[in-house]
């Protein structure tokens, strides 16, 4: 997943958005992994990943409450 902005997740269907979450968490993984080992060279993505996490995470949660208000 290249460096989606809001926009793009928010025309994501619910499916995509969980996939697009899951991807994204174990990249960060990934990263922490190298990090730790010192293979890792640009320490700034993790922080580009983690945003795009609180995002995704975001929209769920707000989706979530819309469809919890309409009951």
């Amino acid at each position: 997943m290249k460096d989606e902005s809001s926009k793009n997740l928010k025309n994501l269907s619910k499916d995509d958005l969980i996939k697009s979450l899951r991807d994204t968490r174990s990249k960060v993984f990934q990263i922490r992994v190298e990090i730790a080992n010192r293979n890792f060279k640009n320490i700034a993505n993790i922080s580009k990943y983690k945003k795009n996490i609180a995002r995704a995470m975001t929209l769920l949660n707000q989706n979530k409450s819309t469809t919890d208000e309409r009951k």
